[in-house]
């Protein structure tokens, strides 16, 4: 639901974007979750991540979106973000669920953790 806000009131480009912050989501969780290490190639990764994100506020506005007021914008950019993390968290917590309780990850306990 929250992707469908955010990619209503956002051009696809932009949103687009902003989904790819996924990827630093999971360089996060992971780390918290798993204690995965930072390695360079993440790091610079997350660098140019951030930049490419940044970008988005020096972008010209010659889309016609601009019956999208800053609110709508802002409203659809912290959906956007918001869903990115929630479902990177979802599956953060699904591989931390597998190393830990299961002991181990069978095809059986992969169509379980569906289910539930």
């Amino acid at each position: 639901m929250m992707y469908s806000i955010g990619l209503f009131y956002l051009p696809v480009s932009t949103f687009s974007l902003i989904c790819a912050s996924q990827l630093a989501f999971n360089a996060l969780f992971s780390f918290f979750l798993h204690s995965q290490k930072f390695t360079p190639f993440i790091i610079n990764f997350l660098v140019l991540l951030t930049i490419s994100s940044t970008l988005l506020i020096f972008q010209a506005d010659t889309s016609d979106h601009g019956l999208i007021s800053k609110g709508m914008y802002a409203i659809g950019f912290i959906c956007t973000m918001s869903a990115s993390a929630g479902y990177e968290l979802m599956l953060s917590l699904t591989q931390v669920f597998f190393t830990r309780f299961p002991k181990g990850e069978t095809q059986t306990k992969v169509f379980e953790m569906m289910i539930y």
